[in-house]
């Protein structure tokens, strides 16, 4: 079973940090030592700067690459944005409904569970995973 998120990056990446506040969760200790946080970064991940990226890797926040995915879904979807033209909100809210297409894609048939960003700022990570699967031997270590 895998913990993930989704993310995309329209703006900078000051504001994508104020709005997902992953390394603010890292910085922390909020996340778990021993059960990977994935998160797909459904557009934008070349602005994200290499050192980021590590001291979120070093917390086991592992941010993935996921717009080889998402491209061919926004494609088949491409109605959704003649629709919507260039307004991000409304063009995010496309990518919460694409986000768990992109995530099935990339993974699989593999089972997870899908957090928003803005539910991980609210409680420590062990906590939420113990609210989720409380009696998954799979996760018995990441509850510590």
């Amino acid at each position: 079973m895998r913990i993930v998120s989704t993310a995309w990056i329209f703006g900078s990446i000051v504001e994508f940090e104020a709005t997902s506040c992953l390394e603010t969760h890292a910085k922390l200790q909020m996340t778990s030592s021993s059960y990977p946080f994935d998160v797909f970064i459904l557009e934008g991940f070349e602005k994200l700067p290499k050192k980021y990226i590590r001291k979120l890797a070093d917390q086991n926040i592992i941010l993935h690459n996921a717009y080889a995915a998402t491209r061919p879904i926004l494609k088949h979807y491409a109605g959704l944005f003649e629709v919507i033209g260039e307004d991000v909100d409304v063009r995010q809210e496309v990518y919460c409904f694409l986000r768990l297409i992109v995530i099935e894609h990339i993974l699989a048939g593999e089972a997870f569970i899908h957090i928003d960003l803005d539910l991980f700022f609210q409680i420590p990570f062990s906590r939420m995973l113990s609210h989720f699967l409380p009696a998954s031997p799979e996760l018995s270590g990441a509850l510590a």
